[in-house]
């Protein structure tokens, strides 16, 4: 397709668009106003470059809502093929198509290829490859759960895989009746779930480090290598312990994991993980002020001086709100715990 930046600058080089300036932290390629068939062209194949952590969105507009405008995020470096039709949204006739992408000064953002296929056997296999490959970031519910590719898909892996073992085992039960004999019959089906069982770990681990490599990426800043810090990780698998102890019990007291530095953010995100099952929220501290919520209490990993508000009579007791303060539990070069107490009004 013909793209046009219509937000943002840069320019077309041998059918590529290259994007050398943002406005206000965005650029958009857009077709303009066109007039395709869903039904007729439902696969997208796209080459796109962009150094921004946040992946660029293709999106499109309906005739039969021109106002609304829908997206999908496309996974960035990369080239690959999307069966559109997994989205309800993608229907009737479509008026515009375009790319978003996210970012700055310094960020680089391409869109090599972007075009719009009708539906074959060789588009359906190829997206469905790409899906099944396709990295996925992380979320909450991907530390113990994965989709195995991109959502939507119309034969997710793991339902592949299953009717590989289900189909191996069908085969083994029917040679073992004709063939009854035969104690190769066991060692092929073997096999086989080892096949699938193994295909199943490589596709799991080759996202896990992908997942890592990217938290390297975006968390160490300046040199300082907080993500692989085992040393530290223990620290707070120690002290994860110790404030679970100060939390009362079956009472669901939530913890806020305040920090400073961006580069300290990993470590928050790790006791956040640590503190489970006990409730907490990470939050980055501007200037020391601290945030109003219904926080039981305050774990700082860094100690710093807070300034909640006016001090009351004793030591180390901030004001957050007028019926509000906080009391010290302990502090150390490392971390300290402030208890948000709350009195009750005066008539």
């Amino acid at each position: 397709e013909d793209l046009k930046l219509v937000l943002g600058r840069g320019r077309i080089l041998n059918d590529a668009v290259h994007v050398t300036r943002y406005q206000e932290g965005f650029a958009i390629a857009s077709s303009g106003p066109i007039s395709i068939s869903a039904k007729d062209l439902p696969v997208l194949t796209y080459d796109l470059e962009s150094s921004q952590q946040k992946p660029p969105k293709f999106f499109w507009r309906t005739a039969v809502k021109p106002q609304d405008i829908e997206a999908i995020d496309i996974e960035p470096d990369t080239s690959g093929v999307l069966h559109l039709l997994v989205h309800p949204s993608w229907q009737g006739e479509i008026i515009e198509i375009g790319v978003t992408f996210y970012g700055g000064q310094g960020h680089i953002a391409n869109i090599r290829k972007l075009s719009l296929q009708p539906e074959t056997l060789g588009t359906n296999i190829a997206a469905l490859w790409h899906g099944w490959t396709t990295f996925r970031p992380w979320s909450q519910t991907s530390v113990n759960w994965q989709a195995g590719g991109r959502a939507g898909l119309a034969i997710p892996a793991p339902i592949l895989l299953t009717l590989w073992l289900l189909t191996s085992l069908l085969l083994y039960l029917l040679a073992r009746r004709l063939l009854p004999a035969r104690k190769s019959t066991i060692v092929v089906f073997s096999l086989c779930v080892l096949l699938a069982w193994g295909l199943i770990d490589l596709r799991w681990i080759a996202n896990r480090l992908e997942q890592a490599r990217l938290t390297l990426d975006t968390e160490e800043l300046g040199g300082e290598r907080a993500c692989i810090d085992i040393v530290f990780d223990c620290k707070l698998a120690d002290l994860a312990v110790k404030v679970r102890g100060q939390l009362a019990a079956g009472q669901g007291d939530k913890v806020l994991i305040a920090y400073r530095d961006t580069g300290d953010r990993f470590r928050a995100l790790r006791m956040k993980y640590r503190l489970l099952p006990s409730p907490a929220i990470i939050y980055k501290v501007s200037a020391a002020a601290l945030p109003r919520g219904s926080e039981n209490y305050i774990l700082l990993l860094k100690k710093f001086e807070l300034k909640g508000g006016e001090k009351e009579g004793k030591k180390n007791q901030f004001r957050l709100r007028k019926n509000t303060s906080i009391a010290t539990l302990w502090q150390t070069p490392d971390s300290a715990l402030y208890e948000v107490q709350t009195r009750a009004l005066k008539n």
